[in-house]
């Protein structure tokens, strides 16, 4: 009887034996395919101060992913639980913040894993003397957690990024009610097949945040338009709102784009050289896709060869010379464009000592009509 009731417990001790062990393969193996995967994910999207810490024990790896914990600075939080929860093979993580207090952050572990030296197996179970299973670890309950301190973790930030009337929406919320109320505002104004969603849920913040509303407006009315999206979006969910919309009209446009790529014309002539007509091309693109009810005004200018009654003359048929090849060649409604002739009474470079200087003032520019 004594000898089958040492058997036993050698047995037992065995058992407890093989699953450490069992744990420590696991989770080593594991930890060390994710940590190539969030390492790279991190890499990639250049969040290079925000390390991998740990696979989060046996308890975290599960069917539908592996729970991970990173640390780093708390301004590249949100990026890096985006960046690496977004990868399938991870479920959940953790973001520990290393600028909060911590005297040194890089040597802080998950809670309640060590994954480095693993379990005890010197000091663990008196093989002797059999283990003591009625005062052992609760292997039912686990470690205790009650007493953990909840890891501080960032906000929910939500950009929306605007380009006429495509829209993309990134960012990390908190869960999945959260998300489908702000693509449920974003589609209800452009329309979903207008709107890519990259958004997705994390660990952030169950209250606060941030929504980033940003693009280039043609007008002032199309930026209110759109900040309406983001004061909508953000009553919901309790979000501050950042507006970086900049009112880009469609003359700025057409001018810098003149400027870059100037229609040329031959001295005293108002024929339209051929490696010009790569500009107009442009420019028609520009006024149609515009809203409809800007009409807008072709200026043109010559240089100060000649009489001024004369130049005043040739700048209006360069006007009229584009106005016709946008409608004609370009599908412009004619209903929204003008010309006019200012001939040499606004030169941009003076006094002219080259033909370069000549040129340049040989020119067309725009303004919005009222």
């Amino acid at each position: 009887m004594i000898r089958d009731g040492r058997l036993g417990w050698l047995l037992a001790a065995a058992v407890l034996v093989m699953l450490a062990l069992k744990a420590l393969l696991v989770t080593s193996v594991v930890a060390g395919t994710v940590e190539d995967i969030a390492t790279d994910a991190l890499a990639g999207d250049g969040l290079t101060a925000v390390r991998f810490v740990a696979v989060d024990g046996v308890g975290g790896i599960g069917g539908d992913g592996v729970d991970v914990l990173l640390e780093g600075p708390s301004a590249d939080a949100t990026a890096a639980i985006a960046v690496v929860g977004g990868r399938d093979e991870i479920a959940n993580v953790t973001y520990r913040s290393t600028d909060n207090g911590d005297a040194d952050g890089a040597d802080a572990v998950a809670p309640d894993s060590d994954l480095e030296s693993g379990p005890d197996l010197e000091s663990g179970p008196d093989l002797e003397s059999g283990p003591e299973l009625d005062t052992g670890p609760d292997l039912e309950t686990g470690p205790d957690t009650d007493s953990e301190v909840e890891p501080d973790v960032a906000p929910s930030l939500v950009e929306v990024t605007i380009d006429d009337e495509a829209v993309v929406v990134t960012g990390v919320v908190v869960d999945d009610a959260a998300r489908a109320a702000v693509l449920a505002e974003t589609t209800a104004r452009f329309g979903a097949a207008n709107v890519t969603d990259r958004l997705t849920t994390g660990t952030v913040a169950s209250e606060g945040g941030t929504i980033i509303i940003n693009g280039a407006a043609e007008t002032t009315t199309r930026k209110s338009e759109w900040l309406e999206l983001a004061d909508a979006i953000a009553a919901g969910q309790g979000f501050a709102v950042v507006d970086q919309v900049e009112v880009v009209s469609v003359v700025d446009l057409l001018n810098e784009l003149f400027a870059r790529e100037p229609v040329e014309f031959d001295a005293k002539r108002s024929e339209i050289r051929p490696e010009s007509t790569a500009t107009l091309g442009a420019a028609a693109a520009v006024i149609n896709e515009s809203p409809g009810a800007i009409r807008l005004l072709v200026v043109g200018h010559t240089d100060s060869d000649g009489e001024a009654a004369a130049n005043r003359t040739l700048s209006a048929a360069r006007a009229e010379a584009v106005v016709a090849y946008l409608v004609d060649q370009g599908g412009v409604d004619p209903e929204r464009l003008a010309a006019e002739g200012r001939g040499e009474s606004e030169l941009l470079v003076t006094p002219e000592t080259s033909a370069e200087d000549k040129q340049r003032n040989r020119r067309i520019e725009w303004e919005q009509l009222q």
